[in-house]
This record gives structure tokens, C-alpha cells and sequence, in this order.
């Protein structure tokens, strides 16, 4: 017996402007629709679709709004409505303003509409060019880090604003679950690795190897019990910060924004929707800048790779410090858990390799042995003596 597909829906020509419609009719009173929500809407017209490859359908109407259309959208709720009704009543500047959301009669949600960011390109795109730009010596360090610097501030704000909607404790029985599930991650990585490229094949080897070191450092999740619980990003990496490059005066300003508040797409929606650890997205967010050296290394190889780790290890730390800095509240981060999600994270990027991208694997083979041997470095990392963090 197969498990059906879940219903795809067909996006009609003519619907996300109609959408948009309905809610500039709403914002003024001309339309009552329970499964509407508005927070802000304003006239525009004329529709183009985002045709790159996504998991959802984007349509920009007006060049002023995006309508991401949900292709597969399941009954009950859904991760990214609280987040965003959360950012838009804190007026969190630092994401595409969002506008509203469509519901069903059965509460499932089919659209989300944000502003349109002129010209933004995700982290994926300009990451990757900034650190070539500091190999071609067009960019100084300093220029190359304080993106990541500025990023920390703005993850820290974000995850102020979704403390508001309450703080909890990881029971010891929940924490117990998050180990086992990464030590399942750790060995489905392994299963997934021999699969793809055979039980003498390099990555297999070379995972087996790191298996017990890595089991050792997942232990710090089960004892983790009391770790705060709260609402968080979800997916957060490089890939959810847009660059936008606006021009205010003929002078040219970048600002950068976070994306896409819809959580793991890989996980069930229960664990999507569950509080999470602030350390989850932290540690999302550090795998990223490790990746993102790792493509420019293999991609071009001509770079200096030492200059490019170099910049790898001192974006990590410009996180940190932008985060440390202005997260007001540090008791919503436990520090201590970061390595084992980071870990947890690496056995997820093999997976992925492993189902849907093969040739993505040298990334975590890369990545996971650093990882190990700078955990097992006993001088001290992310450190902020600003603000006394350890």
C-alpha cells in the first residue's frame, strides 16, 4: 500500500492578483473573508512567476508583492503564520513585509504574501562571491566579516521578538528523543553514504570512522534537560538572508533580510511546529558559513584555501559576537548544545546527498572531520568577553 501524495493545487493565471485585490478591499473595508488575513496591502498590478526550480510557487505582483502559493498545502496549522504575525506586530524590520495569508475552509494555508525586495539575491549567491572577492583581494577581511557580523544582530532581534510568545523547559524525556534522533540521522548517514557510493567508497570509510566521535559529542543533547524552549526561525542558513542593494539618493545601501519562516521542509509538521531551541538556529546558521567556505574551495580551487578557512573561522566568530551582542536576553541561548546540533547538522547534509543530491556530498565530507577536530581544540571558540558568554 503506497501513502498518497499530498494534493497539489494548480495556480491559475489572474489568482495572486485577485489576491492582492481582495486584500486591498479588505484593508479598506470592501471585503469580509474569515480565512483572509491582512496586516498591510496596497494596490499593484500585473503578475510575473519566479521561475527558478522552488518547493512552492512565487508570483510577484506589481513588482511590490510576492504571493508564495503553497503547491502542497496540508489541513491544520502551519509554522509560518505565528512567526510572522509575531514579526509583523513587533514591526521586525528585517524581512520582506509581510502582508497577509490565505486559509482555506479546512484551516490549511495556501498563500503567504510578503513585499517584493527589488534585486535581493539569497546568501547562496553572494556568499560564495564575497569570500572569492577577498581571495581576488578586492575585499578586505574586515568588508568579508561584517555581513556575518550584521547577521548575528538580526537573528538576535528575531529571536527576541519570538520570545514574546513564550519561553518553556525541555523535558528530560524530549531531550533523550532529540538524541536518538540524531544518532538515527548519524546512522541513516552512514546507510546513506554506502548506498550511494558503496561500503569502500571514501565517504562511507571516512563516516564510519567519525562515527564514534561524532556519537560522543550528540551525547551533550540528552543531557540537556531545561534547555529553554521557544518559537525560532526553523531552516536558518545563509540560503534564508536576502542581499538587497537599494539605491536611497544615488547612494548605494545594503541591508539584508531573513526568509522563508516555514521550518525544515524535511521534517513532519509536528516537529516543525513544536518550540524549538534558540541554539538550533544558531547552529543552522554556523554550518552555513563552514558550507559556503567549502563550495568556494571546491569550486575554485585556485583560491588560497587557507585564506578562505581563515575567513570561515573568523565569520563564525563575527556571528557570535553580532548575536552575543544584542541578544538582551542570553538566557533564551544554551550554548552548550550548539556542537551536537552542528554535528546533528552534518548527518542531515549527508542524508541529503544521499536522497536528493549526490554531488553535494563533498560538502559534509569536508565539513565533519574540521568540525570534530575543532571541537576536540581546547582553546576557547565564539567567545564574547564583551558580555562574559562561554
Amino acid at each position: 500500500m503506497t501513502t498518497p501524495e499530498p494534493r497539489r493545487i494548480g495556480i491559475a493565471e489572474g489568482a495572486s492578483q485577485a489576491l492582492i485585490d481582495a486584500m486591498v478591499d479588505q484593508c479598506h473595508g470592501g471585503l469580509a473573508n474569515a480565512h483572509l488575513t491582512t496586516w498591510f496591502a496596497e494596490p499593484a498590478r500585473g503578475e510575473r512567476r519566479i521561475t527558478v526550480d522552488q518547493t512552492n510557487t512565487s508570483v510577484v505582483v506589481g513588482e511590490r508583492a510576492v504571493v508564495k502559493w503553497l503547491n502542497h498545502p496540508t489541513p491544520g496549522r502551519h509554522p509560518a503564520p505565528e512567526r510572522l504575525q509575531l514579526l509583523a506586530q513587533a514591526a521586525y524590520r528585517y524581512t520582506p513585509r509581510p502582508w497577509g495569508l490565505l486559509e482555506d475552509d479546512a484551516g490549511a494555508l495556501l498563500a503567504i504574501v510578503t513585499s517584493f525586495v527589488p534585486g535581493a539575491i539569497d546568501g547562496w549567491e553572494w556568499g560564495p562571491e564575497l569570500v572569492r572577492s577577498l581571495a581576488r583581494q578586492e575585499t578586505t577581511m574586515a568588508q568579508a566579516l561584517a555581513p556575518m557580523l550584521r547577521i548575528g544582530e538580526l537573528v538576535a532581534g528575531m529571536h527576541e521578538v519570538f520570545a514574546e510568545a513564550g519561553v518553556e523547559k525541555a523535558s528530560t524525556a524530549l531531550v533523550h528523543a532529540w538524541y536518538d534522533a540524531a544518532v538515527a540521522a548519524l546512522d541513516a548517514a552512514q546507510v546513506g553514504m554506502a548506498s550511494l557510493v558503496g561500503e569502500s567508497g571514501d565517504e562511507t570509510v571516512l563516516l564510519r570512522s567519525l562515527a564514534e566521535r561524532a556519537r560522543l559529542q550528540l551525547r551533550a543533547l540528552r543531557e540537556s534537560a531545561g534547555t529553554p524552549l521557544m518559537v525560532i526561525h526553523g531552516d536558518l542558513h545563509l540560503g534564508q538572508i536576502l542581499r538587497a542593494t537599494p539605491s536611497a539618493n544615488g547612494t548605494p545601501t545594503e541591508e539584508f533580510m531573513i526568509i522563508d519562516f516555514d521550518g525544515n521542509p524535511v521534517l513532519p509538521l509536528p516537529q516543525r511546529l513544536a518550540t524549538q531551541p534558540a541554539a538550533l538556529d544558531v547552529a543552522g546558521m554556523l554550518c552555513s558559513i563552514d558550507h559556503i567556505g567549502r563550495v568556494v574551495m571546491y569550486r575554485t580551487p585556485e583560491h588560497d584555501p587557507g585564506l578562505v578557512q581563515e575567513w570561515m573561522r573568523r565569520a563564525e566568530e563575527s556571528f557570535m559576537n553580532g548575536y552575543l551582542d544584542n541578544l538582551h536576553r542570553p538566557e533564551l541561548l544554551d550554548e552548550e548544545i550548539i556542537p551536537a546540533l552542528r554535528v546533528q547538522q552534518e548527518c542531515r547534509e549527508y542524508l541529503y546527498a544521499a536522497q536528493h543530491l549526490p554531488h553535494w556530498r563533498y560538502v559534509p565530507h569536508a565539513a565533519l572531520p574540521a568540525l570534530l577536530d575543532q571541537l576536540n581544540d581546547p582553546s576557547p571558540r565564539h567567545t564574547n568577553p564583551r558580555n562574559g558568554h562561554n
